[in-house]
Formats: C-alpha cells, structure tokens, sequence
C-alpha cells in the first residue's frame, strides 16, 4: 500500500506545473521496473515535456523517442516532439511529426497552430494561414493562434485584418510582448501613433531583452520629432544587438531631424554597409549630404533610393523630412 500511494504521489509531480518537480518525479517512475510500458511512456512523455519548458529541448525529444517507442506513440507524444523539433529549428521533422498528431487527433488546435508556425518559418504563408484558421475554427478563444494570424497579416500588410486577430489574442492572454510589438507597428502604419507608442511600451515592459522592440520604438519616435528618446532607445537596440541596418536607419533618421547630418551619414553609411539596397537609408544619406552641399553624392543617393522605392520622397514628407 505504502508503494502504491509512493507511485500515486510521483505520477502527480510527474505530471505538475513544476518543472523541476515533474523532472524528478518522472525519473523516480521511469526507472521503476515494476510499471507497465504505457505508464513508462506516460512519464517520458510528462518528463519530456517539463524539459521542454525549460528550454532544453533536445533532452525532450530524447524521451518523446522513447514514449513513441514503447508504446507506438499517440497524438501527445507527437505534437510535443513537433513543436521542440520546431523550436530548434529542424522544421521538416517537425511537419512530420505534426501531421502524425493532426492525424491521430484532428479535434487538436494547438497542434495546427504548432504546424502553421513551422510552415510561417518555411515561408508558406498560405498552409500556414489555413492552420491558424483551423485552429481557431476549433478553439475560437485560442489566443496563440488568434496572435500568430494576426502576426502573420500584419506582415503582410493587411493591418486592418492583423489588429482585430491582435485586440482579441491580447484580451484573452494581455502578457504577449510579440503580439504588442505587432500591433504596434500596424498602428504605426496607419499613423495612429499615440496607440502605437502604448503598444511598443507595454511589449518593452514585458521584454525588455528584444532589442527589436526598442528599435520599433526608436523608429516612432524619430517620426513624431521625440529624438532624443528616441536616440537612447536605438542605442539600448544596438546596445543589445550591434550592426542591425533597421535600427542604424532608424538612428539616422533621429540624427537627420536633429541636423546631426555626419553622425546620420555615419549611420547610414553603416546601415548600407550591411544592406547596400535599403532605399531608407539611401534616400536619408542623400539628405544629409545635400544639406552640407555635396549635390553630386547626394543626388546620386535619392536617385538609387527612388529606383528601389519611387515613393521613398512622399514617406520621409511624412516623417518630417522634405
């Protein structure tokens, strides 16, 4: 009796909130001789799980292996060894295994929202869209997958599809940094920038370790005339992550408006450096080389910046640069 209640007792951490608890308590079971092969799998399968949230996924597909094996796996066991496959990168491993879950449980939203990601990765936009959705057929409060859509149509521009998919994600689950920083940007799109600031501040209070959070909001700043905030948070950017050309060009622009017009060529002349074809960042040195009188570079610059975006002119006027 006293081994049975033992048994019951480290099944419940096995499968707890704890991570370290649940790592503990699955080893004890796995190393039981006297459990069953699907109880054994069970454990691998919890124990693989708590690895997983702790980041160490290839020790979690190591026991999602042997959870498949000893009992031929079932759609859990599939799905979690899916999304750590996905989370290190080895995306076609991760399809496969998805697709077993989805076909052993088609009734399963977060294994399609685990698919459309690998396939957003893989650059297939559409079998990813029709993954949200699904996902979202099935669970139409699933803030990950109403978050992911709405990531998803933000990058493609659609903003006025990508802000209703981002308010619901976010009042369902309020702490989803990314899901800020998107809807961020797609106010900033469409120039509602006192939204778009709040966004870009709360996602740097969630995380503030995303230096392409502070850039996002470097950028706002620099267009709405905050330049020296928006100087200081670049810096934390690149302070972060050096030799990024988006948050070069966003620094540029900061120092373009202030009229620091060498450092701007400074950073612009880096940006370029790293992306030769940013027409931001062509059309920004161009400026400033026209403003200290040096007509030839700086008409050179607008003439490639136009070639690469003809509406590059009509933007900086929105930025406040003419």
């Amino acid at each position: 009796e006293t081994a049975a209640a033992d048994i019951a007792s480290l099944r419940q951490s096995c499968d707890g909130a704890n991570a370290d608890a649940a790592i503990k308590a699955c080893s004890a079971l796995i190393g039981n001789g006297s459990l069953s092969p699907s109880e054994r799998a069970a454990a691998h399968l919890h124990r693989g799980l708590a690895l997983a949230a702790m980041m160490q996924h290839d020790r979690a597909i190591q026991d999602y292996d042997q959870s498949i094996r000893l009992v031929g796996g079932d759609a859990a066991a599939f799905k979690a060894r899916g999304l750590s496959f996905g989370a290190i990168g080895q995306l076609d491993r991760a399809i496969q295994d998805l697709d077993q879950a989805i076909r052993l449980n088609p009734q399963d939203g977060e294994a399609y929202t685990g698919r459309g990601t690998v396939y957003r990765r893989r650059g297939q936009i559409d079998r990813a869209l029709q993954d949200y959705e699904q996902a979202i057929r099935l669970n139409p409060d699933d803030a990950d997958a109403l978050a992911n859509r709405g990531i998803l149509f933000r990058l493609q521009g659609q903003y006025d599809r990508a802000i209703p998919d981002l308010d619901r994600a976010l009042r369902l689950k309020p702490d989803q940094a990314l899901a800020l920083y998107n809807r961020g940007f797609a106010w900033q799109e469409k120039r509602q920038y006192d939204r778009a600031l709040q966004d870009y501040d709360a996602a740097i209070r969630l995380q503030p370790s995303a230096p392409e959070f502070w850039n996002g909001r470097c950028w706002l700043r620099a267009i709405v005339g905050q330049l020296q905030a928006a100087l200081a948070d670049c810096d934390e950017s690149l302070r972060r992550k050096p030799n990024v050309s988006d948050t070069l060009d966003s620094r540029g622009l900061a120092h373009l408006k202030l009229d620091e017009l060498d450092r701007a060529i400074s950073d612009y002349d880096a940006a370029l450096r790293l992306q030769p074809r940013m027409a931001s960042a062509l059309y920004g040195r161009g400026i400033a080389r026209l403003r200290k009188g040096d007509h030839v570079n700086g008409n050179a610059d607008i003439s490639a910046a136009r070639s690469i975006k003809s509406d590059i002119a009509e933007e900086f006027a929105r930025y406040g640069v003419r």
